[in-house]
């Protein structure tokens, strides 16, 4: 059954504050899960987007960590707070006036039942359980520790056979406290998704750390 006219106008022409929240959300995702493949999509990437999407990528990992306990959410989420200043007390402080307010908003609306607040976790999370250990294993945690450090590699290209396996050890990888990256604020671009609209350094100046994947499919209008 197809959708009345104006409807496949309103779609067709998307409004701007919709292409925003759209493209927003869905580089939340790869953001939350690196090994995720958008359809045949275009995305615009700006600033605004961009941001938006880490937020929406917060509230991901703040929900997980909350709502299911998800204590790989609590390290992230922990980590990602304390990158914005905040220390364990702020951070104790901050949850509970959060989960406080949402449970007000859930009893004024009528809802029964309350949202109880995680459990902070120190325990580390090592990527050790998700490699095997051999020499490789060390070479490749060598490379990742210089570049964690930008010692003496600032830009490093992956090869794989797995695309979904080896973009899911990645995210492991950005979590990971033996590797150093989980405190860096990132974001995920899926490069054969990019619209050909010109694109600028200053979009990503939020970030530490850029993931471009399957950049040898990035659009020819952004190489130079």
């Amino acid at each position: 059954m197809r959708p009345p006219a104006d409807q496949q106008i309103l779609f067709c022409k998307k409004p701007g504050g919709f292409e925003d929240l759209y493209d927003g959300y869905v580089l939340a995702h790869l953001i939350l899960n690196p090994c995720y493949i958008p359809d045949n999509i275009k995305l615009t990437l700006t600033k605004r987007r961009l941001i938006y999407a880490f937020l929406v990528y917060l509230t991901f990992i703040a929900t997980k960590f909350i709502m299911d306990r998800d204590k790989e959410s609590a390290i992230l989420f922990i980590h990602m707070l304390k990158r914005a200043g905040m220390d364990d007390d702020r951070i104790t402080d901050f949850l509970s006036d959060s989960v406080s307010e949402a449970n007000n908003v859930l009893n004024n609306v009528g809802l029964k039942g309350n949202i109880r607040t995680g459990t902070l976790t120190h325990t580390p999370f090592k990527i050790e359980g998700y490699l095997h250990r051999d020499i490789h294993f060390k070479y490749f945690m060598k490379v990742f520790d210089d570049f964690s450090m930008l010692k003496s590699v600032k830009r490093m290209a992956i090869r794989y056979e797995d695309e979904t396996y080896t973009h899911f050890i990645l995210g492991k990888l950005m979590m990971a406290d033996d590797v150093g990256l989980n405190s860096k604020a990132y974001c995920v671009i899926p490069c054969k998704n990019i619209s050909e609209k010109e694109l600028y350094l200053e979009e990503f100046s939020y970030f530490d750390l850029i993931i471009l994947k399957d950049i040898d499919r990035l659009p020819k209008s952004h190489i130079s």
